[in-house]
């Protein structure tokens, strides 16, 4: 193991009541390694923003971060879930996890506090004890000599939170799709036309939005949700004043069961990371 402690650079880029941010340049052998260190005001995440230029052959990089907490395991986003892996190595199958995937996070968390990291395109990490290290490149030389070679850039990030993994799921969900401001017509207002309506609003945490899609056969759209923390919880679902029918259906839009929309909601139960397909049907007008 060998630390890339050769620091070319280090300036300060931002320094606002909004964010500041620090640039760091390091050198390895042929390789270039530039991050924009990023606190944000009020924010509970330190972003890193990262440039590599890299040109070695059968090099493992990884970030490494040493954590005070007291755990055993650590929880890893999979799809529609997430997997808790042991840190220790007391078993041969502990020890064969040197490498382990993630999707978007993985979590150490005590029973009120924890420290998630964040990705936005690198899903290998490995944990041992306190220590998590994030996998940020390989360059193998096999099965292809050249895997790694050439200019990379990524994003990851480290955030504490009180131990409630519907925060991580929401704040990864917003590092790896932020908000974008697109600018739009007025031709609607012009016309004395109403503003657009949301389809649905979903109130209760640790329950998202997962994919929206016109049905197959044509009439009506799809809505996908899960439950994201692994927990039972009893939903509401705030339905647009046009939706006139809804019902449970299957991954192949077919109808399992119709449902009672009361008060323009509906209320539903989920079990520990249950997926819910709802078809929705809307008025002609």
């Amino acid at each position: 193991v060998f630390e890339i402690d050769y620091v070319v650079g280090v300036e300060v880029v931002e320094q606002g009541p909004l964010r500041a941010a620090i640039r760091f340049e390091w050198r390895y052998e042929n390789s270039r390694i530039v991050q924009v260190v990023s606190l944000q005001a009020d924010a509970r995440q330190i972003e890193f923003d990262t440039f590599v230029d890299w040109h070695e052959h059968n090099t493992l990089v990884k970030a490494a971060f040493p954590l005070d907490l007291h755990v055993a395991a650590v929880d890893a986003e999979i799809q529609f879930g997430h997997v808790r892996r042991a840190t220790h190595r007391n078993t041969s199958w502990d020890k064969a996890r040197f490498e382990c995937v993630m999707q978007r996070w993985v979590d150490v968390t005590e029973p009120d506090f924890g420290v998630a990291f964040l990705n936005d395109s690198k899903y290998g990490y490995d944990a041992r004890g306190t220590d998590i290290r994030l996998t940020l490149l390989r360059s193998p030389t096999y099965p292809w000599p050249e895997a790694d070679q050439g200019e990379h850039r990524f994003r990851y990030s480290l955030m504490v939170h009180g131990g409630d993994k519907d925060a991580v799921h929401r704040a990864a969900e917003d590092f790896n799709m932020p908000l974008r401001i697109v600018e739009g017509g007025s031709d609607v207002n012009r016309a004395g036309l109403t503003a657009p309506v949301s389809l649905l609003a979903v109130s209760t945490d640790g329950i998202a939005v997962e994919a929206v899609k016109a049905a197959e056969d044509g009439a009506g759209v799809i809505v996908r949700l899960w439950e994201t923390t692994g927990r039972h919880r009893a939903g509401k679902i705030e339905l647009a004043p046009d939706i006139i029918d809804v019902a449970v259906v299957d991954l192949l839009d077919e109808v399992v069961e119709a449902l009672i929309i009361e008060q323009g909601a509906l209320r539903l139960s989920f079990k520990p990371f249950e997926i819910i397909s709802l078809k929705l049907g809307r008025s002609a007008g």
